[in-house]
């Protein structure tokens, strides 16, 4: 329930959280992925040795659904009877106010710290999401997307959070793998500008 609810973790995150020893916790961990509804990825942890976080794969989130994609569709679905335009509006106003609340969070103007400093955020917060940088380029991993029934009707959304990503980081956010297209996760790619070195002569 922890890894539902918060996204991916290391044994020593979980373990206080089930009220488990680490040999607990490791071994129920080490079922849950021979059955195929846990996942495991090395992430760096300083100069130390890298550190294993554990997620829900695919099968193992289908026992844990999440009912409120479908209020929220019918919702949508009434405003757009209403007017088509809603939901677009709607929809610019969920952008602005994320662009604004991520602005306050990391206190930075658009580019490659605030994009990092926002992922960081998102994990903390449980969102399932891995930031790396490699050589000016940021790529940013969403194993788990909270309102994919909803993407499923308004594919908008979608957009919606591509355009977020752009405005945070200053640059494109090119979307490749996705979860609506049958992948397994959403996977963004931003590319900064580097210093390059001069011409020898």
């Amino acid at each position: 329930m922890s890894l539902a609810r918060n996204g991916p973790q290391s044994v020593y995150d979980l373990a206080p959280t089930v009220f488990g020893s680490l040999t607990t916790v490791r071994t129920a961990l080490a079922g849950m992925c021979d059955d195929g509804l846990v996942s495991a990825a090395e992430r760096p942890v300083g100069r130390g040795r890298p550190q294993k976080v554990y997620r829900l794969t695919p099968e193992g989130r289908r026992l844990f659904p999440d009912n409120s994609g479908l209020y929220a569709t019918v919702i949508l679905k009434l405003m757009e009877q209403q007017d088509p335009r809603a939901i677009h509006a709607a929809l610019e106003c969920v952008r602005e106010g994320t662009v604004q609340m991520i602005r306050n969070i990391t206190g930075l103007p658009p580019g490659q710290e605030a994009i990092e400093r926002t992922l960081v955020a998102a994990f903390k917060d449980g969102w399932g999401v891995d930031g790396t940088t490699d050589d000016g380029v940021v790529t940013a991993t969403f194993f788990h997307c909270p309102v994919l029934q909803l993407a499923r009707v308004f594919p908008a959304l979608c957009e919606l959070h591509r355009q977020t990503m752009c405005e945070v980081a200053g640059v494109e956010a090119v979307l490749g793998e996705h979860l609506l297209s049958g992948g397994r996760r959403c996977v963004f790619t931003m590319r900064f500008p580097t210093d390059s070195p001069p011409d020898a002569e």
